[in-house]
C-alpha cells in the first residue's frame, strides 16, 4: 500500500495536534543506559510497561554501531547481535579511523549457509547476508541491511524518488535554495522507511520470535533513524504507549550528543567523506550541494521529533498499530505472540509431552485451557502462551475481548477434529452470550461449539492450532473497524 503525501500529512498533523513532547528522558534511564568501551548509544529496553506487562530487563538492547567495541560485554551474555546497516554504512562506519576497529569486530568463525546469497568472503562483512555468522565468543552475528527509506511513500517523484539517494536528498533539501522537495520531507523519514524495508522487517520479528536468541541486541550506525523504526515497532507491539516510545528515541540525543557535535565539526565543509573513501565507492554519499553548512545536517544527525511523531500516528492510521503492519507484511501471527511472550515477564508459557493415542486431552496452567486431539499419531510437546488481559490489536470487528488469550502449538502429528476449552471468570456478564474465535492463518472465526456455564467453559472445534480468544460480539451499534490482521 503506497500512501499519499496528503494522507501522511494528515496524520502529522493529528501527531502534532495530539502529543506535546516533553524534552524529559524517560523513566529509569540511567538503569538502562550501559556505556560498552567504543559503543555508543547502547541501552536496555526492559522496564518499559505497557498494557501487555513489563519488559523483561537485560533481554533485549538497541545500539550504535560496533566498529570499534573492545569485545567485553560486561556480562550481559548477548546471543544475537543484528545489525541494520548497509554496505555502504559498514564501510564509511569503519573509515572513521581504521586503526580504531575494535577486536569485537574482527574476531568471527564464518559458517556458510546455502550460498543462495551469493559468494561469502570472511574478510568482508558485507558478503556476510544470510549466513551464520558467529562470533568467537557465541554470538549470532544477523545481516539485515535496510535502505534509508522510500521516497514514494512519501509522495515524491521522479527524480528525486530513488531510494538509494533518499538519505542524501532529505539532507540535500535542508540547504537554503534547494529545488527539490521541501524540507518537511524529513518529517516523513520513518514512514519512508517503515515502507521500504518491508522484507528485512519480517526477517527482524522472525528473529526476534526465537527464544534463543537472547539476549540480542539490535543496531545501525548511530542507534537512531533505523533502529528507532524498529523499535518503535517492536514497542508498540508489547503494548508500551506512545509517550513513552518518542521519550526512548529522545534518549539518544543525551547518550550521541559528544558524536554528534563531533560529526558536525567533521561535516563542516562541502564534501561528505568523499576524501576517505576507497576508488569506486564515492557514489554512495555525493557531494553536498553548493553553500552546504554543517548546520544544514543538523536536523537529520540529531534526533528529529516530527520523524517518529508521524511515524506512530502512521502505523497506526494505516495499519491499526504495529501488529497491524506486521501481519500485513506476511509476519505469523504465532511468530508475533512468541516475540511477546519472549520479553513480556507477565507472560504465562507453558509445555508438556503428549504420546500416541485416541481422544487424548491434556490441561495447561491449572486447567484453565484444555485440549483434546482426536488422535495424536506422532508424540510431541504441545505449547501454550497464555495472557490475562487485552490482546492489544489484530481484532475482528465488533468483538470486545474477555479474559485470557492464548497461543496454542504442537509438534505431535495429530488427525481428525480438536477440542480447546477456555475458562472464563465466573463473574463475566451474559457468558451465555460468549464466543470463542480461532486465527485461520488468514482471518479470524468464530469456532464457538458451546458454553458451559455451570463450570464456566467455552468450548471450540478447529483442526489446526493457532491464537484464540474469547469475547462478547457486539449486536447494536457496532462501528466498523478494519480487521487488521487480515491486512485489509
Amino acid at each position: 500500500m503506497k500512501p499519499s503525501r496528503a494522507i501522511v500529512s494528515m496524520v502529522m498533523c493529528l501527531a502534532l495536534l495530539a502529543l506535546v513532547i516533553s524534552p524529559v528522558a524517560p523513566a529509569l534511564a540511567q538503569d538502562r543506559v550501559i556505556e560498552l568501551t567504543g559503543v555508543s548509544n547502547f541501552r536496555d529496553l526492559g522496564g518499559y510497561t505497557g498494557v501487555s506487562g513489563a519488559i523483561e530487563w537485560e533481554k533485549i538492547f538497541r545500539s550504535g554501531h560496533f566498529a570499534s567495541f573492545d569485545n567485553d560485554w560486561q556480562g550481559l551474555g548477548i546471543e544475537t547481535v543484528i545489525d541494520l546497516r548497509n554496505d555502504g554504512d559498514k564501510m564509511r562506519d569503519s573509515l572513521y579511523d581504521p586503526e580504531s576497529l575494535g577486536a569485537w569486530w574482527i574476531n568471527w568463525e564464518i559458517v556458510p549457509d546455502s550460498g543462495i546469497y551469493g559468494t561469502l568472503d570472511p574478510t568482508d562483512p558485507t558478503t556476510w547476508h544470510g549466513h551464520d555468522v558467529f562470533h568467537e565468543d557465541g554470538s549470532l552475528y544477523v545481516s539485515v541491511p535496510f535502505n534509508q527509506g522510500d521516497p514514494t511513500a512519501v509522495g515524491w517523484e521522479p527524480p528525486y524518488a530513488d531510494p538509494w539517494q533518499y538519505n542524501n536528498i532529505i539532507l540535500w533539501s535542508l540547504v537554503d535554495n534547494w529545488p527539490g522537495p521541501d524540507s518537511s520531507a524529513l518529517d516523513y523519514w520513518y514512514v519512508g522507511i517503515l515502507e521500504a524495508n518491508k522484507p528485512a522487517i519480517k526477517q527482524v520479528f522472525e528473529v526476534l520470535a526465537d527464544s534463543n536468541n537472547y539476549p540480542l541486541v539490535f543496531h545501525c550506525t548511530q542507534g537512531k533513524d533505523r533502529v528507532g523504526t524498529v523499535s518503535a515497532l517492536l514497542l508498540d507491539l508489547l503494548g508500551v504507549p506512545a509517550q513513552t516510545i518518542i521519550e526512548d528515541y529522545a534518549l539518544t540525543q543525551t547518550l550521541t550528543a559528544d558524536a554528534t557535535a563531533a560529526t558536525l565539526a567533521e561535516l563542516e565543509g562541502a564534501i561528505y567523506y568523499s576524501e576517505n573513501l576507497t576508488e569506486g565507492y564515492e557514489f554512495l554519499y555525493g557531494l553536498m550541494p553548493e553553500g552546504a553548512e554543517a548546520s544544514h545536517w543538523e536536523p537529520a544527525i540529531c534526533i528529529h521529533m516530527p520523524a517518529i511523531q508521524s511515524l506512530l500516528f502512521y502505523m497506526q492510521f494505516m495499519y491499526g498499530g504495529a501488529e497491524g503492519f506486521l501481519t500485513s507484511i506476511g509476519v505469523d501471527p504465532h511468530d508475533l505472540i512468541k516475540v511477546r511472550a519472549n520479553l513480556l515477564a507477565d507472560w504465562d508459557i507453558e509445555s508438556k509431552p503428549i504420546d500416541v493415542g485416541i481422544g487424548v486431552t491434556e490441561s495447561f496452567a491449572t486447567g484453565a485451557v484444555s485440549v483434546t486431539f482426536g488422535e495424536i499419531t506422532g508424540a510431541g510437546d504441545t505449547s501454550v502462551y497464555m495472557q490475562t488481559g487485552r490482546l492489544g490489536g489484530g481484532l475482528p470487528s465488533g468483538v470486545t475481548p474477555r479474559g485470557l488469550f492464548v497461543d496454542i502449538s504442537t509438534t505431535s502429528t495429530y488427525a481428525g477434529a480438536i477440542t480447546v476449552a477456555l475458562n472464563y471468570d465466573p463473574g463475566t456478564s451474559n457468558p451465555e452470550e460468549l464466543r470463542m474465535f480461532h486465527w485461520n492463518g488468514a482471518s479470524w472465526n468464530d469456532v464457538t461449539t458451546s458454553v458451559d456455564t455451570g463450570t464456566n467453559t467455552i468450548y471450540g472445534e478447529v483442526d489446526s492450532l493457532s491464537p484464540f480468544f474469547y469475547g462478547h460480539v457486539q449486536t447494536r451499534g457496532v462501528p466498523v473497524f478494519f480487521n487488521i490482521y487480515a491486512g485489509i
